[in-house]
């Protein structure tokens, strides 16, 4: 008996340090996800040329930016080391002189930051050297010489349809953990505001009222997103993918206070009214999500698209180890 009883108790520890740590992972939820993705796309078709193909794929793009949460969480043989690249705890980080974006070189400097305070940078970081080498592949699959012999034709744009579709999934996914760090609560280590009396304000903020907004907060992220692009493009262009999700993660961190306060002046018990105060608060993060993961996407564009009969679509992607 007492054997069963230890056994349940192994059980329901389990259970509740799993949702802990899922509260703690999610960010934006699934309209959230999608927001950023579809609209990053469409924010790149439209003003950044060499990216219009984008705009076939924006479907894709909001899928793919999802994929982290509801299919490499789901599965409890990856959850583990999924979990711990959807954010970083920037208190955790206080000591850090010097940057590195190999992740190996920074935490032999920096080996008492244990892996709890979180890896979102590398992650992004990582995905982004593995988008790079797709990039290349497919300028060198253009710069082929043309087959004259239909079955080899047929072969080389078979493998150019599998690294484009390959770019998509990885460039996508790499989406998730940008938009993560849009994300005020996914920068610091009180996550779900238990730290100053606020719990629950994590899933508020990034479902409850952006499912309460949608679908008009959808067009009037990209609105935003688009009126900013040509300035924000211009001022970040020379900037490194790891400067620019550092610069992401300050900026979400400056808005913490404010996005606490308005959680204590308003309270959750009247969503229309919260809706409204938190409105534009919701749209600056997510249309920001949408320019950084656009400017990152935009450095591995301009390779020739071939979209005749291209049709592949990952509903179920393998996990990406970081």
């Amino acid at each position: 008996m007492k054997i069963d009883l230890n056994n349940k108790l192994q059980s329901i520890f389990l259970i509740l340090f799993i949702l802990l740590l899922s509260l703690k992972s999610h960010a934006w939820g699934k309209r959230g996800h999608e927001t950023v993705g579809s609209l990053a796309a469409q924010l790149l078709a439209e003003k950044h040329k060499g990216s219009e193909f984008l705009k076939n794929h924006s479907f894709d793009m909001g899928y793919y930016n999802n994929v982290p949460d509801i299919v490499w969480k789901s599965d409890p043989k990856t959850y583990k080391k999924e979990f711990f690249q959807h954010f970083v705890d920037m208190e955790e980080f206080e000591s850090v002189k010097d940057w590195n974006s190999n992740k190996t070189e920074f935490f032999n400097k920096y080996p008492n930051i244990k892996e709890t305070a979180g890896r979102s940078f590398w992650r992004i970081q990582g995905l982004y050297d593995r988008l790079e080498n797709i990039s290349k592949k497919l300028n060198a699959d253009q710069n082929t010489e043309v087959l004259s012999d239909k079955k080899k034709s047929e072969e080389k744009i078979k493998k150019q349809h599998l690294d484009q579709s390959k770019w998509l999934l990885y460039a996508g996914v790499m989406g998730h953990y940008v938009a993560d760090l849009a994300m005020p609560l996914h920068v610091t280590n009180n996550y779900d505001g238990q730290k100053t009396n606020q719990k629950g304000i994590h899933k508020w903020f990034e479902e409850t009222l952006v499912d309460e907004m949608y679908p008009e907060i959808h067009l009037e992220v990209f609105n935003q997103a688009k009126k900013q692009w040509d300035t924000f493009h211009k001022t970040n262009k020379s900037l490194t993918v790891f400067e620019l999700v550092q610069q992401l993660t300050k900026d979400s961190q400056s808005q913490i206070p404010s996005m606490l306060k308005i959680d204590n002046k308003i309270g959750r018990k009247d969503i229309h009214k919260a809706s409204k105060e938190y409105r534009q608060l919701i749209i600056n993060r997510l249309s920001l999500g949408t320019l950084y993961l656009a400017e990152i996407w935009s450095r591995q564009t301009g390779w020739p698209y071939n979209g005749d009969k291209f049709y592949l679509f990952n509903s179920q992607p393998a996990f990406i180890n970081p």
